[in-house]
C-alpha cells in the first residue's frame, strides 16, 4: 500500500491526496459522535424493543440505521442478516407496517404498533 498505492493516488490526485483523506476521517469522526450523542438523547430502546416511531420519526435515516444496528447486535440471531436482510427490515421499520422478518434460526424481528421487538422461534429462552 505504502510503496505503490498511496504514490499513485497523491499522483493522480494532483494535490494533496492524504491530507485530504485524513480532513475526511475528522469529518466522518464528528459525525458519528453527533449520531450518538443525538441518539442517546432520543432513548429510542426499552427492555427489548426499539420505538422506532415515536422517537425516531422525521429523523434522518442514518439515525435510524444506527438504531437498527444497536438493536439487532443485542440479539442473538444479529451475526445471520445478510446486508440484503438488513437493508429489507430498515425499510420495514421505516414504513412501519406490521412485519415479521427471519433473523435466523434463533427468532424473528416483528413490527407492530409503533415498535420493533425480537421474537423467539419455538420456545427458545432468550439468551440475551
Amino acid at each position: 500500500m505504502r510503496r505503490a498505492v498511496l504514490p499513485a493516488w497523491c499522483a493522480a490526485a494532483q494535490r494533496d491526496a492524504l491530507s485530504g483523506a485524513a480532513r475526511a476521517r475528522e469529518m466522518l469522526e464528528e459525525d458519528d459522535v453527533a449520531l450518538e450523542t443525538w441518539l442517546a438523547a432520543l432513548r429510542p430502546f426499552a427492555k427489548t424493543a426499539l420505538y422506532y416511531s415515536t422517537r425516531l420519526s422525521g429523523k434522518p435515516r442514518a439515525l435510524l440505521r444506527r438504531a437498527l444496528h444497536r438493536w439487532l447486535l443485542a440479539h442473538p440471531a444479529s451475526g445471520e442478516l445478510s446486508r440484503q436482510g438488513f437493508d429489507a427490515l430498515l425499510t420495514a421499520t421505516e414504513r412501519g407496517a406490521p412485519t415479521r422478518q427471519s433473523l435466523g434460526r434463533d427468532g424473528f424481528a416483528v413490527i407492530a404498533r409503533d415498535r420493533l421487538e425480537f421474537s423467539l422461534t419455538g420456545n427458545r429462552a432468550a439468551k440475551f
